[in-house]
């Protein structure tokens, strides 16, 4: 009877975890995420692509041969369930964006709830590491560092399950493999970052060792074996590796003057806020490690290799996301110290899960995308013009579409436009042969309509012009694009 009782208490406990944490996700997503059910399908920039590339592979074009970007299929995947669940919209991936934080927030309660001993201390933790996830410096919308925080936790908990021995290694292996193969199919440099953990429980397994790398491989194979066999069945396969993995490595190369020096000393005050947070990050680190003196070496081994991957890559805020979950060490040495110091347990957890939204709201009132898609807010200009170039579009029946000398933000979402080349939009150091390939399908008429940068225009709009594309300038005071659309009798027919 006492064990029942126990396990009745535990199920419970749990339960009230549960859904505490999906109240507190829902309600911070709502306030911060683009593809909330709040904001409207404008300012956008890497979802707006994710969309595209999901919806083209829904319409049956193949990833890597029919269009390509610098992200893994699994990313795509995510997107083409999202589009499943919510046609014409982004809710659908609003949805998996809060089931995918909900989980991770529910391991990280679990981790907190074994180091603390009290189910609020580990609420608290999960509300504040919200401040971290949905950090101002860093998050404007919900990107691939977002959806691989899932196995990015998924490799902390299994290294730290294993170190407490509450986990075989050879398990928490074959767990590791699954998360690194996850990480590799969505953004790669993420999973060469999550790999240290991989290391750390290698050493951790001593005469194991060997158990290990065997079941790390085993779970790596599972995840990634069936896109192979997808790609080698669509003769996609070598695409796959020369788009993904090459012209990924070849256009990161082609920006790295833009890396982390020029984003920590050109960009001032982001500039100091993104170290302020990575300071306090390792001020929460040796806290937690006065505590826990045995979690000392795994975890600045961890910080500053991510940290080192970080800075060879990093040229906006949102690359800094994938080092949120350093901020945990902090959380919990905090809300240690406040189990000694305060009885009054409730009032802490309002105030972490209060002030998590504060920042929340904050950010999204701060935000000039979240001025621009926010429904409660004053239409703003730049609304006005995506409304008219996607209605444009849609009046065009502009099926296919290249953006040219500029990233794709969503325009084409109502109809919807699909990429008329491989190509079909200005990647961050594109290659002569990208250029190229967006010219030739211009000139061949593939495609329907062209987006520009006005600021361009000097660049590209007598030649357009005189391939017979009609140009649209939306009716705004100031406007950022024009589009250029293909009369029905020059369209070459759809394959």
């Amino acid at each position: 009877m006492a064990g029942n009782s126990a396990r009745h208490s535990i199920i419970f406990e749990q339960a009230i975890a549960t859904a505490f944490i999906l109240a507190v996700v829902v309600a911070a997503l709502m306030l911060v995420s683009p593809d909330s059910p709040l904001h409207y399908a404008n300012a956008r920039y890497d979802s707006a692509t994710f969309m595209t590339a999901a919806v083209a592979w829904a319409y049956g074009m193949t990833p890597y041969v029919d269009f390509a970007d610098s992200k893994g299929p699994l990313l795509w995947l995510i997107y083409r369930m999202g589009y499943a669940l919510s046609p014409g919209s982004y809710t659908g991936v609003f949805i998996l964006s809060v089931l995918s934080y909900t989980v991770v927030l529910a391991v990280i309660w679990r981790m907190a709830r074994r180091e603390l001993g009290t189910s609020w201390q580990a609420h608290a933790v999960a509300a504040l590491m919200l401040l971290a996830f949905f950090n101002p410096v860093f998050f404007n919308e919900v990107r691939a560092e977002d959806f691989a925080q899932l196995p990015l936790v998924t490799c902390l908990a299994a290294t730290w399950a294993a170190r407490r021995g509450s986990l075989s290694v050879a398990r928490a292996g074959a767990l590791q493999g699954l998360a690194l193969g996850a990480l590799t199919l969505i953004k790669f440099n993420l999973a060469a970052m999550a790999a240290v953990w991989t290391v750390i429980l290698l050493v951790t397994a001593r005469r194991q060792w060997g158990r290990v790398a065997v079941a790390t491989i085993a779970g790596f194979a599972l995840m990634v074996l069936p896109w192979l066999a997808y790609f080698w069945h669509e003769g996609a396969l070598g695409a796959f590796f020369t788009e993904y993995f090459f012209h990924t490595a070849t256009t990161t190369a082609a920006v790295t003057h833009l890396s982390v020096a020029n984003y920590l000393t050109g960009w001032g005050r982001i500039g100091v806020l993104t170290l302020l947070s990575l300071a306090v990050m390792a001020i929460g680190i040796a806290w937690w490690c006065r505590y826990r003196k045995q979690h000392r070496l795994p975890l600045w081994a961890a910080f500053l290799w991510f940290l080192a991957v970080t800075m060879l890559l990093a040229r906006q805020g949102h690359h800094w996301v994938s080092m949120s979950l350093f901020a945990l060490p902090g959380a919990a040495a905090l809300l240690r110290w406040l189990g000694r110091v305060s009885r009054a347990r409730h009032v802490v957890v309002g105030a972490a899960v209060l002030l998590a939204l504060a920042v929340c709201l904050l950010q999204n009132y701060r935000s000039p995308n979240y001025h621009d898609n926010f429904r409660y807010y004053q239409r703003t200009e730049s609304l006005a013009e995506h409304d008219a170039l996607a209605q444009r579009i849609v009046d065009a029946r502009a099926h296919r579409i290249v953006y040219l000398m500029c990233q794709d933000v969503g325009f084409g979402y109502r109809l919807p436009a699909l990429p008329a080349c491989r190509y079909w939009f200005t990647q961050a150091g594109a290659t002569p042969a990208m250029q190229a390939d967006q010219w030739q399908c211009i000139e061949a008429h593939r495609t329907d309509a062209v987006m520009l940068f006005t600021r361009n225009r000097v660049h590209a709009h007598d030649r357009l012009v005189a391939l017979g594309y009609q140009p649209f300038t939306p009716p705004v005071a100031s406007p950022r694009y024009t589009l250029y659309t293909l009369p029905d009798a020059l369209r070459k027919p759809e394959k």
